[in-house]
């Protein structure tokens, strides 16, 4: 099946190829074409920075730093939640609510779909933030 293809496919087949171009260039044969065509590469380079800078969006606010801002301006008492101290009684905690479901919201235990993967910083991290949106105060309880 040959396809004819769109202007855009072709421009952008030609962008990856002077992209692949570039890639493959050694520094010593960039600054060679930029001095080829009277051009300082570190300007060059600059612009460029501010260009990709002006069109990045500002990262937008994760959904642990816009569920912080919630409780802190509900006036919520923060959690008294405290992380098990040692890397093996975190996993276990870690554990304990991947076979506890029912405790938390479906969508929270998303983190949790690769967990065997998750490194003891990875399980640390979600469970402080757990611990500080006040998640696991009632765990305590039942563990």
């Amino acid at each position: 099946m040959n396809a004819k293809r769109t202007s855009s496919q072709k421009l952008e087949t030609l962008i990856d190829d002077a992209v692949e171009s570039v890639m493959a260039m050694t520094e010593e044969e960039l600054r060679q074409l930029f001095h080829e065509v009277d051009t300082d590469l570190e300007t060059e380079a600059a612009w460029v920075a501010e260009l990709i800078a002006s069109k990045v969006a500002a990262p937008k606010e994760s959904l642990i730093e816009l569920s912080r801002k919630a409780l802190n301006e509900k006036g919520l008492p923060r959690s008294v939640f405290h992380l098990p101290d040692t890397a093996a009684e975190r996993r276990a905690l870690f554990d304990w609510l991947k076979d506890h479901p029912g405790l938390m919201d479906p969508a929270l235990t998303m983190a949790f779909r690769d967990a065997n993967d998750l490194s003891d910083r990875d399980i640390m991290g979600i469970l402080e933030n757990l611990g500080e949106l006040g998640l696991l105060d009632e765990t305590e309880d039942e563990e």
